[in-house]
């Protein structure tokens, strides 16, 4: 397969069958370009594969995302694609341009670094009460493609800081209704070690203070999916989404 992984689809269809389970998903993919991506299962190594890890356990088990962007401007789609991950129009006029417009930014900035880029801007859709980042793939003539499905056409431009990625981990690490953690694991954005540099020690040093001696570990990924017992699945981008055990 080529293009984009429909992440969404899948993980609806996938957790059909685990509708009373928690499922925490990491999309990988290779160092950031976004063009190859590899899974491994015993001795096997694939690509576009799905591999997934069934854990029954007696402990306590909580899960929460957030990404707490913020928002710095808002537009409206004019024209999307029928599959909602291609943006034609925004604002009457052609999406790449009025992207540009809307940033003050120069026609030079798309390039091959716009991906990388676009890790400080993603867009954004609002659905029940929260905000829905949408990394920008590519630029296809004067057109967007994003890597998931816009739910809805009133959208906005948000902003990552190293502010506000901290306290993505802050909020969501309090989101958790556990009383001492026994491990914990946790699907976060690629674009978020892009975002945070050296700084990225400073989330380390955060989730030792929560987590104490009890072991975690971090995947940095190129999509992010949370689910609780019973609930939706809930794909994003962006995001810190933790995955914790504790005894009962």
């Amino acid at each position: 397969q080529t293009g984009l992984g429909r992440e969404e689809d899948v993980l609806t269809e996938f957790t059909k069958y685990f509708d009373d389970w928690y499922v925490l998903h990491c999309s990988s993919m290779d160092d950031g370009k976004a063009i190859s991506n590899y899974q491994f299962f015993n001795k096997e190594v694939g690509t576009n594969m799905i591999v997934a890890m069934g854990v029954c356990t007696d402990t306590n088990v909580d899960i929460s995302s957030c990404n707490s962007l913020s928002v710095i401007k808002t537009f409206k789609v004019d024209k999307l694609s029928k599959d909602g991950r291609i943006i034609h129009r925004i604002n009457g006029k052609p999406a790449a341009q009025e992207f540009l417009n809307l940033l003050g930014w120069p026609e030079e900035y798309l390039d091959e670094q716009l991906f990388k880029r676009t890790f400080f801007y993603p867009i954004g859709f609002k659905k029940e009460g929260k905000w829905f980042a949408e990394i920008i793939g590519i630029i296809a003539e004067n057109s967007i493609v994003v890597l998931h499905k816009i739910e809805d056409k009133n959208m906005a431009i948000l902003s990552a800081s190293g502010e506000n990625l901290m306290e993505a981990v802050k909020k969501s690490l309090s989101m958790l209704n556990v009383r001492k953690p026994s491990i914990g694991i946790i699907s976060t954005c690629e674009g978020r070690l892009e975002a945070l540099g050296p700084q990225i020690f400073i989330v380390r040093e955060e989730l030792l203070k929560y987590f104490g001696e009890a072991p975690f570990i971090a995947l940095y990924c190129g999509g992010e999916a949370i689910k609780k017992p019973n609930c939706r699945v809930e794909y994003n981008n962006v995001t810190f989404s933790p995955l914790v055990m504790s005894e009962p």
